[in-house]
């Protein structure tokens, strides 16, 4: 896709494999580069020209939603196992999920329960730590993203005539020279601590 163009580019048909068409797709995105930055040198310009490039990606949230409800599977299953062998278990930490839906690459009932109790009390042990592990980089992700949200939002926001208008005000009033000369002297703070943090 090109966001100059009003729509994908045709560079000919997919190759065979479950692959090959990225493959095929990063050739010609490094020939248009080269081909670009061709043209910008034979203008007369240094030849240096910037891309920028996007994928589309699978969401790091549905990942990690995906492996906590693999865990949560696989501790459910471990807990049921347990209580079959006369275990006390407490209270179960999730509400029972449908184990129809349960991935195929978790152990079933019947693997689980020749294991020794101490070997299915690890397993509800490891995977309770590794459901709080991925729940915190859900927490995080969505931090994240409410970062990107606040950042396009004032993205959208053109806020150079508001600019304007304050310096216009400050300079009526004699303030805009008083007011650099601090902003300044504050960005120079900023940078002598920033360099004294590296040091």
């Amino acid at each position: 896709l090109d966001g100059l163009k009003p729509g994908p580019i045709l560079i000919g048909d997919a190759p065979e494999g479950p692959c090959a068409w990225a493959e095929r797709a990063a050739e010609e995105v490094k020939r248009r580069i080269e081909t670009y930055s061709q043209q910008a040198g034979a203008e007369g310009s240094s030849g240096e020209l910037r891309f920028q490039l996007m994928a589309v990606v699978n969401s790091k949230i549905h990942e990690v939603e995906t492996k906590i409800d693999r865990e949560r599977f696989l501790r459910q299953r471990a807990n049921i196992s347990l209580v079959s062998q006369g275990e006390d278990v407490g209270e179960l930490p999730d509400e029972l999920i449908d184990d129809d839906d349960a991935p195929a690459d978790i152990p079933t009932f019947e693997d689980l329960s020749v294991k020794p109790l101490d070997e299915l009390k690890g397993i509800v042990a490891q995977c309770s730590a590794n459901i709080e592990e991925l729940s915190s980089q859900i927490a995080d992700e969505k931090k994240k993203r409410q970062k990107w949200e606040k950042e396009n939002a004032l993205r959208r926001s053109d806020l150079v005539p508001l600019a304007f208008c304050a310096m216009r005000h400050l300079a009526a009033k004699g303030l805009l020279m008083p007011a650099f000369e601090k902003g300044k002297a504050e960005h120079l703070k900023r940078v002598e601590a920033s360099k004294a943090a590296k040091a």
